[in-house]
C-alpha cells in the first residue's frame, strides 16, 4: 500500500537508454518483509525499508505490462531505500528476472531498471547506487 508520493529527478546516467533526464513522480512503498509492485499506480517506485522493520525484503509485481503502460514503453524504475538503522537485503520473486540479490546500506538509495516482456520485469544494466 502506497504511503506517500514523491517526485524524483534522475540524471540520464541512472536511466540507461532513456537518453535524458526522467521526472515522475513515484509511490512509496513502506518496507517489510514483503512488498508487491502494483504497476498500474505508476512506472516510478520506492520501497522505504527500514532494518528495524525487516532487513530482508521480497519484492514482487503480478502484472508487468505487455510492452506498454505508465512507464515510458514498459520501463519500470525501482528505487531500493534503507533508512539509517541499517543495511536492507532485497530479494525479487515472482515477476522479476534478475541478477541477484541487492543489499542497500544505511541512508542510502539503488535505481534499478527492468523492462517488461509482458510477463516478467527483467533487469537492465548494473544498479546504481545514490545518496
Amino acid at each position: 500500500m502506497a504511503s506517500d508520493i514523491t517526485v524524483f529527478r534522475l540524471p540520464a546516467r541512472h536511466l540507461g537508454q532513456l537518453g535524458g533526464a526522467y521526472e515522475a513522480q513515484s509511490v512509496v512503498l513502506a518496507g517489510a518483509a514483503a512488498v508487491a509492485i502494483d504497476y498500474g499506480a505508476g512506472g516510478v517506485q520506492q520501497i522505504a525499508g527500514k532494518n528495524s522493520v525487516a532487513s530482508a525484503t521480497t519484492v514482487t509485481c503480478a502484472n508487468p505490462p505487455a510492452g506498454a503502460g505508465n512507464g515510458p514503453s514498459g520501463l519500470l524504475l525501482l528505487i531500493l531505500s534503507a533508512d539509517s538503522s541499517g543495511t536492507v537485503t532485497y530479494t525479487f520473486g515472482t515477476g522479476f528476472r534478475v541478477t541477484g540479490t541487492v543489499a542497500v546500506t544505511a541512508s542510502k538509495n539503488i535505481v534499478m531498471q527492468f523492462v517488461s516482456d509482458g510477463t516478467n520485469w527483467n533487469q537492465v544494466g548494473t544498479p546504481s547506487t545514490v545518496v
